[in-house]
């Protein structure tokens, strides 16, 4: 018996979203600079928005939240510059160990 393959119009887009992935912002000067998940994406005419939540870095607790243009957090040049994670603790191992 072979594995039927899987239809690539029946593959879920949630697998490739942002949303609940944990991330790390880079200041202009490549040092950590902040600590957050995504919460939502707003859809906007103009550009998608992202609703993101940012943590303490001390004892991880809840901060601010900020809307953020989409285009700006996948840029590759300027600041901040944005790496994701899977979650929390794919975060946590890349600070430790990088």
């Amino acid at each position: 018996m072979t594995a039927k393959k899987a239809n690539p119009k029946e593959i879920s887009l949630k697998s490739y979203s942002l949303q609940g992935r944990c991330f790390i912002t880079y200041d202009v000067n490549n040092k950590l600079d902040r600590q957050g998940i995504v919460h939502s994406i707003i859809p906007c005419q103009q550009g998608d928005l992202v609703l993101v939540q940012y943590f303490e870095w001390i004892a991880g607790e809840p901060d601010t939240m900020e809307l953020v243009p989409l285009a700006k957090m996948i840029r590759s040049e300027g600041a901040p510059r944005y790496k994701f994670f899977e979650d929390a603790e794919h975060m946590r191992f890349y600070i430790e160990y990088r």
